[in-house]
Formats: structure tokens, C-alpha cells, sequence
């Protein structure tokens, strides 16, 4: 039998954010007499994987890793933190391992039922163990792709169920009852769903540019190419045509790599909301389109926490360097000041967890109150310093119109919060 043991990873000193321990307390709920486990930094073996992992904060290859070596150590059931459950477990318990399908394409391991000692979770440990980390992907080489190309060995051929080698594969429905690239609905979960993969995209590195542009036509060129400069190539750049009255379209388009979204005026909230809700990257970035980000922007900066800023410098009508109070800064400190500039990198599954930007925010000030609630949350913040973001001066901005409006934004973020923000303006 599959002893009624669950673990969970989490790596790392960010905190668990709030949505996660919903669905972590959802396992409790559900099954109340399986014992639930959390292997972390604690747990890892010293061997050259984790220790090369680790130097590169790939949480998410570490995961996949100990997720085999648990489980082949112990049996049980692992489950990854974004994951709800619906139903027990306790009829697949007889088998000796248990995974399935995502689509009719690939086996995901984000949900796993194993009995101690199955030669399929020794190969899968030997393999990652071994793995070359100069290949690329490394989160997809020892995840789903190494579960997909180990059962195909053992005869399984792509979209069919049944038990190979042992190995128990189940349909979507049961583990993943709606796509990757579809949104969740109640309508997924049926009465053969034992639980609900929500997809946080921890896996996903590739990195969406969203640059909104409202009649900022003459600068869109120098924003768009510091992006297409990057040392870091897994990127798409979405540009976000906001009702300019000037030639955005036509500059947008000198760019084959750029991808366009043109739409009647809902400002820099609005703007970016609709980039980010067209992107396909599991980290964003806005940029705003008479900035500039430098080449080694998103390399330095992805994955080293789940929001990350660096220092900037200004250019233009005068230049100022611009450090931030913290390298380190807590929810607490965006409650006295901003604490980090507008062009930081974040995980998406920020924005679809707490909603996005505020598009009622049309005075400024949006990332401050976007930074407020990711921190609230539980989302971690890192500075990395040095000057990698670039920000333009010339004459009337955003920040400047912002600092007259202090006291209406202040207000406002005071009144929705329940909070008395600092009138002292940072950034």
C-alpha cells in the first residue's frame, strides 16, 4: 500500500504566500488522517546537483529532484504547493505508483503516489543525479520531460492510460483537469477529480516585456531595443498601443519581434494589465516606453526572488543615481515609502493572484500600491545593486505628476487599505 504520507517542497526564505497555504490546508481538510510534510533547505543531500542548484536558486529543478528521492525513499503522495485538493486519495492507495497525464502529450509530476523503492523513481533520481547542467530547461529536463521520455521507454505511448512498467497513468481529469494555458474553471472538476493543479508557472523562465505607450512614440525605439539586447534570450516583447494619437503603431511594427495590442485609452494600469494578460512568460516586466533597461537587466535579475529591482540611474534632462532604502524590504516599509522603482521583474502568478494593477490608479503611483499587496501576501523582495534600469527625464512624467497628486493617491491607497501611508514620497 501507498502509506497515507504527503509532501510538499519549498526551498528557499521566502514565505509561503497565502494562496498556497489555501491549498495546502485544503490537503488537511480533505484528508484529515494523512500526515502532510514540508522538505526544504534542511532535507537536501550534498551531492553536485544540489549544490549547483542551489548556487542558482533553481528552486524549482530542486523540487523535482527531491520529489523522487522522498518518495522512493518513504512512499507516499507528493503534491506541489499549488495544488487543491477535492477528494481523498484512499482508492488509489493499492497501487504501487501512480502519475498523470497533462494533456495527451506529456506526464507531469506535480502530483505523484508512489509505494517506497520503485525502480522508475531510481531511475528518474539517477538521471537528475547526472544531469549536465549546461543543457537548457533545466526545471523542464529533470520534471515532465524526464517522466515523459522514462515512461516511453517502459512502452508508453503518447495520450494512452494504463499501467506500464508498474507505473499507473491517469487521465487529465483526475490531477489536471484544466490546461496550462487555459484558466480555471468550476466546470473542470468533475466527479473522477481528485485534485486541481492551478499552474503557478514556476517552471516557466521565459520573461514578457510589457511596454504600454500613450503618444511616447519618439523614445518606443530606444525601450524596445534595450529589451531585444538582453544576454538573456528566452523573452517576448508586448508592446501596448494605449489610444496614442502618434505613430506608436508604425514604430511598434519596425520590430517582427514585437507583439501589438492596440486599444482605446485606459491608462498605464490599464495598459499594462492587458500586456500581461496577452503574456505567455512566467515572469513579467513593465517597461515604460521612454525607458531603458540594460543588457544584462533580466539575467542578473530572474528567479533571485519573487519580485526583484535593482538601482536606477536617470538620463536626459538631468542624472541622478537612485538607491533603494533596502536591499531587503519588507510589507511593512511599503506602508512609509516606495521602496523599489516601477521596472522590477515578477513572477506572473503574482499579478493573477492579487489582480493585477489598479486600474482606479490613473494619477500614479500604481506599482507602489501593486508592491503593497504582493508584500501583504507574502512575496519576497530583492534588490540587486547595481544601476541596470535606465529612467528618462524630460519635463512633465508620470513620477512628477504623481508627486502633485500625492495627497489624492495617498488618500485613496490610505481608504482602500485601512492603512496610514507615509506622505513621504521615495520614489
Amino acid at each position: 500500500m501507498i502509506p497515507k504520507n504527503i509532501y510538499y517542497c519549498w526551498f528557499g526564505n521566502s514565505v509561503i504566500p497565502a494562496k498556497y497555504k489555501e491549498y495546502i490546508a485544503s490537503w488537511k481538510r480533505v484528508m484529515p488522517d494523512y500526515d502532510v510534510t514540508e522538505i526544504n533547505n534542511s532535507h537536501l543531500p550534498d551531492n553536485d546537483f544540489t549544490r549547483h542548484a542551489l548556487s542558482v536558486n533553481d528552486y524549482c529543478s530542486l523540487s523535482n529532484y527531491m520529489r523522487c528521492k522522498v518518495l522512493y525513499e518513504n512512499g507516499g503522495i507528493y503534491l506541489d504547493t499549488d495544488v487543491e485538493a477535492v477528494k481523498p486519495f484512499d482508492d488509489l492507495l493499492q497501487n504501487k505508483m501512480v502519475v498523470c497525464l497533462e494533456d495527451d502529450w506529456w506526464i507531469n509530476c506535480a502530483v505523484m503516489l508512489a509505494q517506497p523503492q520503485q525502480p522508475y523513481l531510481k531511475e528518474c533520481i539517477d538521471f537528475i543525479e547526472n544531469y549536465r547542467w549546461y543543457l537548457p530547461c533545466a526545471e523542464l529536463e529533470t520534471g515532465p520531460r524526464l517522466h515523459t521520455k522514462t515512461l516511453k521507454k517502459y512502452g508508453w505511448n503518447r495520450g494512452g492510460t494504463g499501467t506500464f512498467n508498474d507505473v499507473v497513468i491517469m487521465q487529465p481529469r483526475h490531477f489536471y483537469p484544466y490546461h496550462y494555458t487555459k484558466s480555471f474553471t468550476p466546470e473542470c472538476v468533475t466527479k473522477d477529480t481528485y485534485c486541481i493543479h492551478h499552474w503557478a508557472h514556476s517552471w516557466n523562465k521565459k520573461v514578457s516585456v510589457i511596454i504600454p505607450c500613450y503618444n511616447q512614440a519618439q523614445w518606443l525605439s530606444d525601450a524596445i531595443q534595450s529589451v531585444l539586447s538582453q544576454t538573456y534570450n528566452d523573452i517576448e516583447v508586448i508592446v501596448v498601443n494605449d489610444g496614442s494619437k502618434d505613430n506608436t503603431t508604425e514604430i511598434a511594427r519596425k520590430f517582427p519581434e514585437v507583439k501589438l495590442i492596440e486599444q482605446e485609452n485606459k491608462g498605464l494600469s490599464g495598459a499594462r494589465n492587458s500586456g500581461i494578460k496577452a503574456s505567455t512568460g512566467g515572469w513579467i516586466i513593465t517597461l515604460d516606453a521612454d525607458d531603458k533597461i540594460h543588457e544584462t537587466f533580466i539575467e542578473k535579475t530572474i528567479g533571485k526572488a519573487d519580485i526583484v529591482s535593482t538601482y536606477l540611474k536617470t538620463f536626459g534632462d538631468n542624472e541622478v543615481i537612485w538607491r533603494t532604502p533596502s536591499l531587503n524590504p519588507k510589507h511593512e516599509d511599503f506602508a512609509r515609502q516606495n521602496q523599489i522603482n516601477c521596472c522590477s521583474i515578477f513572477k506572473k502568478s503574482i499579478w493573477e493572484e492579487i489582480g493585477g494593477f489598479d486600474e482606479n490608479m490613473k494619477l500614479g503611483f500604481e506599482d507602489w500600491e501593486f508592491w503593497y499587496r504582493a508584500t501583504k501576501v507574502g512575496y519576497n523582495v530583492l534588490v540587486i545593486p547595481e544601476i541596470l534600469f535606465f529612467y528618462r527625464k524630460h519635463g512633465e512624467s508620470m513620477v512628477s505628476n504623481a508627486i502633485k497628486n500625492k495627497e489624492a493617491i495617498i488618500g485613496y491607497m490610505s481608504a482602500k487599505h485601512g492603512n496610514s501611508f507615509s506622505r513621504t514620497i521615495g520614489s
